[in-house]
């Protein structure tokens, strides 16, 4: 068997031979979540006789990716990438990839669709944020792709703030909502890179789907309060940050909106993501946010940006990379 690395993510113990991430821990705890790399297998077409718990096309290209189950456990198929197989609750995987350059897309894969799904089937709620720890609090960002959440949590963690995690968010209801760590560092594509400055300034390493891991200091908390999400716009025509507070149906629909993962069928996890997002919109605060976008960016919009959402921060630029 491969030596498989522990990692710790989202209130899982992970186990996998890729390199992810994740926080990497030493012991020898069980892992909630085993992810291991398999050989080459030509991806098949989705199979109509399966019971399909999700499924996404897109019509431009003939392409898609849908989640299977099957009496053996689960499939999942991303067309021309991988073929990924679990047991019923996605928690021992195996990838295999369609063939050796898409190898290096399967870390990708695995920390962000399959932990998705994983959470998503055991029934602990997932937003498509990222967050920061500011001041023992998070603050989320949530929407769609190419929305901004990775640059502007990259943004507060350079001005003092810690990570909490990029693009997958585990969410816990309890007396409190609360929130898990996950990501280590933030995935910037092209445009945003601007925004780390000059060499030698924040550590970055490039990932497989051509984008900058941007790695900042990061929270050390195993579960903090989230004390409001933000719903960034990017706006190249103002000079202000503008913020108005979402409330009611509005609020409800914005959050449904943006799902980590596209295309569910399965009855119990929409029903467990309307509960969910319904109970977010009673409990914490849900800002529509409009950004001035750069680069440049402001070198106080952080504090501004919370500012304007009654979050407290005190911007202290030198503490937000990682050495």
């Amino acid at each position: 068997m491969t030596d498989l690395r522990a990692y710790s993510g989202h209130g899982l113990v992970v186990a996998s031979d890729m390199q992810l991430n994740l926080r990497e821990i030493g012991g020898t705890a069980l892992p909630d979540v085993t992810i291991e790399s398999g050989d080459i297998r030509s991806v098949p077409r989705m199979n109509p006789d399966a019971d399909v718990l999700l499924e996404r096309v897109w019509p431009e290209d003939g392409g898609f990716q849908a989640l299977e189950r099957g009496a053996e456990g689960l499939r999942l198929v991303l067309s021309d990438i991988a073929e990924l197989t679990g047991d019923q609750e996605f928690r021992r995987i195996v990838a295999h990839p369609a063939d050796e350059t898409k190898r290096e897309l399967l870390p990708v894969i695995a920390e962000g669709i399959v932990l998705s799904l994983h959470l998503y089937l055991a029934g602990h709620p997932v937003l498509h944020a990222s967050a920061v720890d500011v001041g023992g609090q998070a603050l989320a960002f949530v929407g769609a792709s190419g929305m901004g959440k990775s640059t502007m949590a990259t943004i507060l963690a350079m001005a003092g703030a810690k990570l909490v995690t990029d693009d997958v968010l585990r969410i816990h209801l309890g007396d409190v909502v609360e929130v898990f760590p996950g990501a280590t560092g933030t995935r910037l594509r092209q445009g945003a890179r601007q925004l780390l400055g000059g060499a030698g300034s924040v550590p970055v390493r490039k990932t497989a789907d051509d984008r900058t891991m941007a790695l900042l200091s990061r929270s050390e908390a195993e579960i903090l309060p989230l004390s409001a999400i933000a719903i960034p716009t990017p706006d190249r025509t103002s000079s202000r940050v503008t913020a108005r507070r979402l409330t009611g149906v509005e609020a409800l629909k914005t959050l449904l909106s943006y799902p980590r993962m596209i295309g569910w069928l399965d009855k119990d996890v929409l029903s467990e993501q309307f509960q969910v997002s319904a109970e977010l919109v009673r409990r914490t605060p849900i800002w529509d946010v409009s950004i001035p976008w750069g680069p440049p960016f402001d070198q106080n919009l952080a504090e501004e940006l919370c500012r304007v959402i009654d979050v407290e921060f005190s911007a202290q630029s030198s503490k937000g990379v990682r050495g």
